[in-house]
């Protein structure tokens, strides 16, 4: 009887010892983050001249900096990310079990436009107002987010649509 009770003893605890963090205690926290990847694009628009192919593949300018995440009532998160040299960006998010889900919103970003040879044509860099979303999860010490771009920018008299985006974000805990 005394080994029966010992035993789901230490099996209670065991299991208790086992269950990780869920929800917002599980994401918060002080992070350096590095942000990368490219977008797809094709042309929307018919001008006369035009400075990019009818369908680009764009690589990100790479951002990193400080992230911070911070509980804001129930599941609901602040994400807060300061660009190094740049931008101070604010995202609302929830935590939904293992994943962080970034609530859609809008962000400046940069694009640059390198041609065949490997230099800058003209304009070498546009800033483009896009769309954002997606989701993140832990492992140990360590977030990884992909990011969803979605929206148009304009090059010259061009417009572009942004029709996929491959935008990874790892965010390492502060320690």
């Amino acid at each position: 009887m005394k080994i029966k009770a010992i035993t789901a003893t230490v099996m209670l605890l065991a299991a208790l010892c086992s269950c990780s963090k869920e929800g917002p205690a599980r994401y918060k926290g002080n992070y350096s983050f590095k942000t990368s990847g490219t977008i797809c694009a094709r042309q929307i628009s018919e001008p006369a001249d035009t400075l990019l192919p009818s369908d680009v593949t764009i690589k990100l300018v790479t951002e990193s900096g400080q992230m911070d995440i911070t509980p804001s009532g129930g599941d609901a998160m602040l994400v807060t990310m300061n660009v190094t040299g740049g931008d101070m960006l604010v995202y609302d998010a929830k935590a939904d079990g293992e994943d962080l889900v970034i609530t859609a919103d809008k962000r400046s970003i940069i694009l640059d436009f390198p041609d065949s040879e490997g230099s800058k044509i003209l304009p070498p860099s546009v800033r483009a107002e896009i769309g954002i979303s997606g989701s993140g999860q832990r492992y140990d010490n360590i977030i990884l987010f992909k990011f969803i771009y979605t929206g148009e920018f304009q090059v010259g008299d061009t417009k572009y649509e942004i029709y996929s985006s491959d935008i990874d974000c790892r965010a390492k805990v502060n320690e």
